[in-house]
């Protein structure tokens, strides 16, 4: 048999340089407007297009200490759950206020680790739900969810408690969090949004208001 030179076939280049150019023109349409994050050098410059692209910015911005307090024991594509975490505050620099918007609750400040929790990665919120309805996973095993945007499906049985409205922020548990997901009531787990994270970093004042009409229906 002729031995295999790695050498790619025509065909083959053409569809990887035609790749390369979507992905550039998407770039170029799309780019991820990062505000003053722009100093952290996170390094992805295009909108997220799917759940692999949300793990990468999501693990960007916990390396470079936009979000803090998170260390991850494992991520996985072949388990239930994508992933598992641990978080500490140890100080109350870790705490929400004014000049911290994205703190955690004054009770959540301990010296001490937490015990594990899952995280689960989505692009987009709705195919969470569509794997809740087919019992390929349960709402209470999970902790923290972090998709892209939230979709429309969340509005047929879900309620979601803004934490970057006004002080709500001072109820959050997980550093970064955007949101609390409740069920006729009952907490089920926090949600970080990072469509939503990231234009409350560029525009506090706007995307609370936006948060309002949403989430509050004022």
């Amino acid at each position: 048999m002729r031995p295999d030179t790695g050498a790619p076939g025509s065909q083959s280049s053409r569809d990887t340089f035609q790749w390369k150019r979507n992905q550039l023109n998407y770039r170029d349409s799309n780019p991820l407007t990062l505000g003053s994050l722009g100093q952290f050098g996170i390094g992805t410059v295009s909108k997220p297009q799917q759940e692999q692209d949300v793990i990468t910015l999501y693990h960007q911005l916990v390396g470079a200490g936009v979000i803090r307090g998170l260390k991850f024991l494992s991520t996985s594509s072949s388990e239930r759950y994508d992933g598992l975490f641990v978080y500490e505050y140890p100080t109350s620099d870790y705490a929400f206020r004014d000049d911290n918007p994205l703190g955690v609750a004054n009770s959540e400040i301990a010296p001490a680790e937490s015990d594990p929790k899952v995280i689960e990665y989505k692009y987009n919120f709705d195919s969470l739900i569509n794997d809740f309805e087919k019992e390929v996973k349960f709402h209470g095993d999970i902790n923290l969810v972090v998709c892209w945007e939230i979709g429309d499906k969340w509005k047929e049985k879900y309620t979601f408690n803004s934490y970057i409205i006004s002080d709500e922020g001072s109820n959050r548990q997980i550093y970064g969090a955007t949101h609390a997901c409740y069920i006729s009531g009952h907490k089920m787990f926090d949600v970080l949004i990072l469509e939503e994270f990231l234009f409350y970093l560029s525009d506090r004042a706007t995307a609370e208001a936006q948060q309002r009409v949403k989430y509050v229906g004022r």
